[in-house]
This record gives C-alpha cells, structure tokens and sequence, in this order.
C-alpha cells in the first residue's frame, strides 16, 4: 500500500492549481473514477496542484470516510515503485516516525509497521497492514487493497489505529504518467472526538500525493525485478489506455 494512512495534523486547504480531466480524456476508466466522487454522495474539500481530497459521511457513525485522487507526470512503473519501497517511505510521507516491513513477497503483497507523530496532546497512532496488488482488467490497471491486521512481529509504539482501504493505479498515454485514486475508512481509536478527526483529515490525500508526486519528481528506487517483470508483462498482455 502507498502510505495511505491517517496522518494527524492540522494545516489550510487550499483551492488553487486545480484538477483537470483532460489527461484523462483517453482512458475511459480512469475519467469514469475521476468524475465519480460527487456522484457517490463525496464532498471536495481540498484541491492543490491538482492533488484532491474528498471525504464522505459513514452510516451509522460520526467519522468519515477520506478519498483523493491525481494525476503523476511519471512513468506508472517507477511511481509504483516508489510506492511499495516502504522501508523509503518514510522520506516522502508526512508526519511517519518509523515505517518498517514485517513481511515482504516479491514487493507486491507485504505486511508493514507504521508509526506517525500526532499533534499535541494525542498520543502517536501506529497501523499494522496487509496490501496486495492486482492487475484488474475491467480498470485497466491496478487494485491496491489494504487492511489492518495484527502480528506478534510487530512493534507496539503508539495506540493502534484501524486503516481498510481501496486505492486504484492505472496507466495513462500508454504507461506515461500515472492516474492515483484511494479511498479509505480510518478510526484512530483511544480518546479523540470524531469532530477532530474529520477536522484534521480533511486534506490528508491532497498533502501525501504532493510528497508522492514530489518524491517520484527527484528520486529513483531501487531495482524490484519482481515488481518490474510483472507490471512490464502486464503492459505486454493486458489493454492499457494509450
């Protein structure tokens, strides 16, 4: 999983460089997700350098759910690899203390530790998560799913938080650049108001995909043939928007 976690702070929203569907006028699929949010009861509360934050009320509870998309001018392959480097994410995620791999296949499925520092006076929040990529042919890219698990390998830091979620990577003008979409259901758990909570996450996918996207600009992983000799058979074999 990208590091798509809860991160506990407090900052403006800001609505200038906004998102543009043109990049996505050749892929059906990725324009489809991008037009999706306000439909399926999203509300857009954040917008920068065309990175967005949505978040949805849950049935049933005071917390929300927390979504966001945009657009990479970079390669699908090295913004994926950026991604499932875990053990570097900590580089580009705002706010991570310690992010470490519990268990690791070919980098492609992985249980990972993380820990991110709260604002005063919470306590630090930690996730333990199982993620799995998935070629799907109907999106003409990828499923990223997460969900939290427990294992006796994993550190205990800081109040165990809950992070499910769905995050989809398609390829845009034939692996050229990269079209990001996530949704997710966090519960921070301990002793914080849902009304902190929402206040806090309200622009949590616009700040972590401006450091994706900041990162993926001035930085190449490490070699992840696995990784690498799967995505490229994908390209191969599978239709993919040109």
């Amino acid at each position: 999983m990208i590091k798509f976690i809860l991160l506990l702070f407090f900052s403006n929203i800001s609505l200038a460089n906004t998102f543009s569907l043109d990049p996505l006028k050749h892929c059906p699929t990725a324009n489809k997700l991008a037009n999706s949010w306000t439909e399926n009861g999203w509300n857009q509360t954040a917008d920068e350098n065309g990175f967005r934050s949505f978040s949805k009320k849950i049935e049933g509870s005071n917390l929300r759910l927390i979504g966001g998309d945009g657009i990479i001018n970079k390669p699908f392959i090295d913004v994926m690899k950026v991604i499932q480097e875990k053990n570097k994410n900590i580089e580009w995620v705002d706010r991570a203390l310690e992010i470490k791999i519990i268990e690791n296949k070919d980098d492609i499925e992985m249980i990972f530790y993380s820990l991110y520092k709260a604002p005063f006076p919470l306590d630090d929040r930690e996730f333990l998560v199982y993620s799995n990529l998935e070629w799907k042919d109907d999106l003409k890219g990828l499923l990223m799913t997460t969900k939290s698990v427990e294992d006796s390998r994993s550190p205990k830091k800081g109040v165990r938080a809950i992070s499910n979620g769905s995050n989809f990577a398609i390829p845009l003008e034939g692996g050229k650049k990269t079209y990001l979409y996530m949704e997710y259901a966090l519960d921070p758990k301990g002793a914080v108001p849902s009304f902190v909570v929402n206040l806090v996450q309200k622009n949590w996918a616009t700040k972590t995909l401006n450091g994706l996207n900041k990162r993926v600009q001035s930085y190449t992983s490490g070699p992840m043939p696995v990784l690498e000799k799967t995505l490229n058979k994908y390209f191969k074999e599978k239709e993919i928007c040109q």
